[in-house]
């Protein structure tokens, strides 16, 4: 009963919380999802390993069979043998394929069967030790050999004795914790040139486990748990070009342990976070002639590092304590294209500290609390990335002799002004980021009369006024973002704001009301309204408050390939049929138009677009209730009320229909309910407890009853002194030992006293009233 009580006051306030749900879904805008594409990752670039995800799948474009299909190439076995769990290839011009998933319930294949394969992929079998009957009749002829996620905690010597033209060994993912000089042997017959080993439990490697691998050109032991690399560790690795050491607990690199890679061109060493900047600055790197590459990111270092060749061309220091940067930091690096020292805590720039770089073209600097662009960049620079500081202005000599730059984000500042030469000697700049900042004017004109600026992303800045002048240069704009500028603000712009801005490919006013009204308006009124945004393919306006749309906007809508108008309350009336329509028949055009749905009228709210019937929908023409719209008030072509129209003039009710009342009636009267529903269990539910506290005391004095028949011995004769348990009357005074079942050594003449003590209190408590003084009792004998 006590249960049954406990759910229905559960669902008592479930009630409540699902009434008050609704009726803030039914008054509060949707979120806004922002953006036309993802933002690029920029500041960090990981080990790019040269094979691609399909590889991986084991399709590679070949002629696939899954299971039993209909018949094999002769290279392949008879098509019957091939498991329901693998894929089966017929031979083409890179050899027959056999790929199986054994998603750790599948037995391992028996691979004597399937012939001459030269191409294997065999993952998430449960292979614990790799023998070589495991592999019987294929290393002859296999030239890939992918065995990614096995569970492989040993490799059996000499495995690979008898391998011809592998090319391609896969052993990332499993449970490899050891490697000897035996391991690879009779790979280097072969000519292996791709070894993965990451992703296992590597922590010691013995000294030339690699020199027979002397064709090998790609290393990769991330995630492992190396700590110290031995000078003779990579000995033999004539041809090894990349080299991948991230995610592991390198502590120590001994000076020589990379002067037997003398072709090495990429260096990842980022996430050892135990790396001592004193081991690494012993290191000797003067016979590392091809070192192009180096990722130090997040290593622990306080320095730029002074050692590395100074021909290297792209130096990764993220995530390290950098804190000053002077002249000497850099000057070793005059070859240096690309730099990222993202989120390096950087306080102070020197003025000339960038000044020998004179090839540099990426600088990445996001993160790092800066409060200017840093002075003095070299001329060479194509991309400048410098998000997530406090750069309040923008002046013109931050940005001075920079001819070649392509790029400049400065996403999440705090930039207010920007000066009107800022970017006005940057002929070639494409992409300008000025998202998240504190733009509330734009007037002047800030790009070169001839310019090749592209991309321009202004959201989420309280923008208030854009000026003619600010638009004059932008002709060539092909992409615009808006999104989220301040709901309610309108925003001053040209009356053919749009219409400046011919070129435009992909525009995004997404949680941009004004503007979204302003582009609707604009077209309405146009008199030729194929000349407004005639190359446009990408519209976003998703919840700008959109519910009504003019029906001369149908033309524009029909010529704009994708739309998105997600999050907002379209309104299923006659008015709307065109576009409902459209949406109908042309779903493709639509971004997620099985998810839009009508806000009105009351009968089909809540109803997919989709599923609506056009020709049966409602006109909206009725009398006006005279506290639903003002007497001189409008609708705009997007819905957005406007002071225009005078009393005479005749109205349509465009915008959503007025069911406050209703809505606040219905959500009173749930409120009402489940706070009576809540009422009633919560009384019932404690005439239970008190009723089930009464039963369970007079249990209690009932044992305490029978306790004290026992005139013989006033406690049970088994007891332990070391598990006692003290019980309490309601006016605390104590009045019983509870004990376990374990000897009990005599009392004492003190112990005694206590327990004739207690008898005479338990006999007062019964005898009174022992229902109402008793609180707990427990006997244990």
């Amino acid at each position: 009963m006590e249960l049954i009580l406990r759910i229905g006051l559960v669902w008592s306030i479930y009630f409540l919380h699902a009434a008050v749900r609704t009726f803030s879904i039914r008054h509060q805008p949707d979120g806004v999802s922002e953006g036309l594409h993802e933002m690029p990752a920029t500041s960090s670039v990981s080990f790019a390993s040269t094979h691609s995800s399909a590889n991986r799948t084991g399709t590679d474009g070949a002629n696939i069979m899954h299971g039993p299909v209909a018949k094999s190439s002769s290279r392949m076995p008879e098509v019957s043998s091939c498991p329901e769990y693998c894929v089966c290839s017929q031979a083409d011009a890179d050899g027959a394929l056999l790929s199986c998933n054994g998603e750790h319930v599948f037995p391992y294949p028996e691979l004597s069967a399937f012939g001459n394969v030269s191409r294997l992929l065999l993952e998430n079998f449960k292979k614990n030790d790799l023998r070589p009957a495991d592999l019987a009749g294929l290393m002859a002829t296999a030239r890939e050999l992918r065995l990614p996620r096995n569970g492989i905690a040993t490799i059996r010597d000499s495995l690979f004795t008898g391998t011809k033209s592998l090319k391609r060994l896969d052993l990332s993912g499993n449970k490899l914790s050891l490697l000897t000089n035996l391991t690879f042997i009779g790979l280097g017959s072969g000519g292996l040139l791709y070894l993965d080993l990451s992703g296992n439990r590597i922590a010691a490697i013995d000294p030339g486990s690699f020199a027979y691998l002397r064709d090998l050109i790609q290393l990769d032991l991330n995630s492992n748990k190396l700590s110290q690399l031995p000078n003779d560790l990579f000995k033999g690795l004539l041809s090894l070009q990349y080299l991948n050491l991230e995610v592991n607990q390198i502590r120590e690199i001994q000076p020589h342990a990379l002067s037997h890679i003398p072709r090495l061109v990429h260096l990842n060493l980022a996430m050892n976070t135990q790396l001592s900047a004193t081991s690494f600055g012993l290191v000797d790197f003067k016979d590392l002639l091809a070192l192009q590459y180096c990722d130090l990111s997040h290593c622990g270092l306080q320095a730029v590092p002074s050692n590395l060749r100074s021909t290297i061309r792209d130096i990764r220091l993220t995530g390290n304590k950098l804190v000053n940067i002077t002249k000497n930091s850099l000057e070793k690096y005059p070859a240096l294209a690309v730099l990222v020292m993202d989120d390096c805590a950087i306080q102070h720039i020197a003025p000339d500290a960038f000044v020998k770089l004179t090839s540099l073209q990426r600088l990445w600097m996001n993160g790092n609390g800066l409060r200017g662009v840093p002075l003095n960049l070299p001329s060479s620079l194509k991309g400048l990335y410098l998000d997530d500081n406090n750069i309040k202005l923008l002046q013109g000599r931050d940005m001075a002799g920079l001819l070649d730059m392509e790029e400049i984000r400065l996403q999440g500042n705090q930039i207010t002004t920007i000066e009107s030469s800022t970017f006005r000697g940057m002929p070639h700049l494409a992409t300008l980021d000025l998202r998240a900042n504190r733009l509330g004017t734009l007037n002047t004109a800030l790009f070169p009369p001839v310019n090749s600026i592209s991309r321009l992303d202004l959201s989420l800045n309280p923008l208030r006024t854009v000026g003619r002048d600010f638009l004059q240069h932008l002709g060539a704009l092909k992409q615009l973002e808006i999104i989220r500028t301040h709901a309610a603000a309108t925003v001053d712009v040209p009356a053919d704001f749009f219409s400046l801005l011919p070129q435009l490919t992909a525009l995004d006013l997404g949680g941009s009301p004004a503007l979204a009204n302003r582009l609707l308006h604009e077209i309405s009124a146009s008199p030729n309204r194929s000349s407004v945004l005639p190359h446009l393919h990408t519209l976003s306006l998703r919840a700008c408050e959109l519910t009504f749309f003019e029906t001369n906007l149908e033309d524009f809508f029909a010529r704009v390939p994708k739309i998105k108008l997600a999050q907002n309350e379209l309104a299923c009336f006659r008015e709307n049929r065109w576009l409902l329509r459209l949406i109908q028949h042309d779903q493709k055009r639509f971004y997620r138009a099985q998810d839009l749905k009508c806000s009105t009228p009351r009968h089909l709210q809540g109803r997919k677009v989709i599923s609506v019937s056009v020709d049966t929908l409602n006109d909206t023409r009725v009398p006006i209730p005279s506290a639903a719209l003002n007497h001189n008030s409008h609708f705009s072509p997007g819905g957005r009320q406007t002071k225009h129209i005078t009393p005479s003039s005749p109205v349509v009710v465009v915008g959503v229909a007025d069911t406050s009342r209703t809505w606040i009636i219905t959500f009173i009267a749930c409120l009402f309910t489940a706070a009576v529903v809540s009422l009633f269990f919560l009384v019932v539910l404690s005439c239970c407890d008190a009723k089930e506290a009464r039963l369970k005391r007079a249990s209690l004095c009932a044992k305490l009853s029978r306790f004290l028949r026992r005139k013989h011995d006033p406690f049970p004769e088994q007891m332990a002194a070391s598990n006692r348990t003290l019980y309490r009357s309601q006016d605390d005074s104590i009045f019983m030992i509870g004990t376990s079942e374990s000897s009990y050594p005599a009392l004492s003449p003190y112990e005694e006293l206590e327990q004739r003590t207690f008898r005479s209190q338990l006999e007062g408590i019964y005898e009174n009233d022992c229902l109402s003084t008793i609180s707990t009792l427990e006997i244990r004998v």
